[in-house]
């Protein structure tokens, strides 16, 4: 007899999967489009959950935002640069994505109702899995080769990128190793601090900080961005606890836990050697250099990168250029790229839509949660966009889609 319950957890868990990772290994074509035929087909079948759904305020604010954005950049197209052609595409790619991950919702619903903190226990288990893959690509370098060297085509230079002097990183199964991968890995060990923090059982709390160095392995593994909600979480635990005496135990407890990963870290880079963690060493050598005036590595190429469109009206407006990977004016800061691209205007624009969709009141996250996330976010536009269909951004459409079914299955009972 069928398990119709197994078989729906197995299809949450892979589809949950290849949707925010999005691993290129498997075609020619991106992934998105498989997942969005099945979404679609299934949605078509639930249309009254995708009317509520569309009709949302903020969700219809952010699709009509996207529509205009996708408009904007075929006009820059017609009258400057085709790389907003490219740009355009990455937009609808962002409106299937929301899509897939209402589809991933509803399927949830029916196995385990609207339980806020089991959905994001749901999403860490998701995580979970890309730690168990980058362990084995690091046990198995055999392993990490195929993965990287069986990408889709438009992705065939991850070898050279992973592997050159300054170390080897990219390990796991994904999309964008060195940007929004590590950065989705650091995201969450905010909530698994969280749990770590929270839960009572000591059980759960040593299984929580087990997790945080997992995802925290897979960071300093594939690129130091992902490090920056990992050091803002621990700073903002730190002094949300000095300020809450009657809490002193579980200070205690985690300054424990923080000598116990730095320890566990410390004998890691020993066994490991330095080949693996040779870029996250170089990276602390260069922070410290920073505090003592010196920019090097990394700062002193985001200086360089540092550009801006040379005449005022194309500064404010953008001219359709993307500065990434080009010989002049190269540049792979998001919000560098974005003036480039859309100007200013469309910069700020990106971000006040970006906080009112997102904005907390609809989320109901922890405050520090959500203060460590926006954070985050905004740290990471120095690395990558704030609107890209990418595994960040998917895990944070699933989390509005996730509040916005709720919304309206307690409005219908």
């Amino acid at each position: 007899m069928v398990n119709f319950k197994y078989l729906n957890n197995f299809f949450l868990y892979v589809f949950g999967f290849l949707f925010i990772f999005n691993p290129t290994i498997f075609f020619d074509f991106n992934l998105i489009y498989i997942l969005f035929v099945v979404s679609l087909i299934y949605l078509l079948f639930n249309f009254n959950k995708l009317v509520f759904f569309i009709s949302n305020k903020r969700v219809f604010i952010l699709i009509s935002f996207i529509f205009f954005m996708i408009f904007y950049c075929l006009i820059l197209y017609f009258l400057f640069n085709e790389d907003a052609l490219y740009r355009a595409y990455t937009l609808f790619l962002l409106l299937m994505a929301l899509l897939i991950s209402f589809t991933i919702v509803c399927v949830y619903k029916k196995t385990y109702g609207f339980d806020f903190n089991l959905f994001i226990k749901f999403l860490i288990n998701i995580g979970v899995i890309q730690i168990v893959i980058v362990i084995f690509t690091i046990i198995s370098p055999e392993l990490r080769e195929f993965i990287l060297s069986a990408a889709r085509q438009e992705d065939t230079m991850l070898l050279d990128i992973a592997n050159n002097e300054v170390g080897v990183r990219s390990f796991g199964l994904s999309q964008n190793y060195t940007s929004s991968l590590p950065m989705l890995m650091g995201v969450y060990t905010i909530f698994t601090l969280y749990y770590f923090f929270y839960e009572k059982k000591i059980n759960i709390k040593l299984y929580y900080l087990i997790l945080t160095v997992g995802f925290g392995l897979s960071v300093v593994l594939n690129a130091r961005i992902g490090a920056i909600p990992i050091v803002l979480s621990f700073l903002i635990f730190y002094l949300s606890l000095i300020f809450q005496f009657y809490k002193i135990n579980k200070f205690y407890f985690f300054v424990f836990a923080t000598f116990f990963i730095s320890i566990l870290f410390y004998f890691l880079n020993g066994y490991m050697g330095s080949e693996l963690l040779r870029r996250f060493n170089v990276g602390m050598e260069e922070v410290l250099l920073l505090l003592n005036g010196e920019i090097s590595g990394t700062f002193l190429a985001l200086k360089d990168m540092l550009v801006f469109p040379s005449t005022t009206i194309n500064f404010l407006f953008g001219q359709g250029y993307e500065t990434l990977s080009k010989n002049s004016l190269s540049s792979d800061i998001g919000f560098v790229r974005d003036i480039f691209m859309f100007g200013l205007v469309g910069v700020v624009f990106q971000i006040f839509v970006f906080l009112y969709v997102f904005n907390n009141k609809l989320l109901k996250l922890n405050k520090l949660i959500y203060i460590l996330l926006v954070l985050s976010l905004l740290a990471y536009y120095f690395k990558g966009l704030i609107f890209s269909a990418n595994e960040l951004h998917n895990f944070l459409l699933l989390l509005l889609s996730f509040v916005i079914m709720r919304s309206y299955f307690f409005r219908n009972t």
